[in-house]
């Protein structure tokens, strides 16, 4: 894990973007991404939803800013 500045705050080493998680990857892609991430020790996740503002339906990362990357799935922290 890396340390953020002088903070307690510990990342791990890689960050994940996050924008494609329900908007181009699907619920079932998405969430195997995501458990992967996770079952490494993965902790950072990026979820700026400011990224492409140009794309039709765009909605935001990680689900739409943080829901469910699935309509029907039970709801998950990013």
């Amino acid at each position: 894990m890396n340390r953020i500045g002088n903070t307690d705050l510990e990342v791990f080493p890689l960050c994940l973007g996050g924008n494609v998680f329900g908007w181009t990857a699907g619920e079932r892609e998405s969430f195997a991404v995501l458990d992967a991430y996770a079952e490494a020790g993965g902790n950072f996740i990026d979820t700026a939803d400011s990224y492409p503002q140009w794309a039709a339906g765009r909605q935001g990362a990680c689900g739409r800013a943080g829901r469910s990357p699935g309509p029907a799935a039970p709801p998950r922290r990013c």
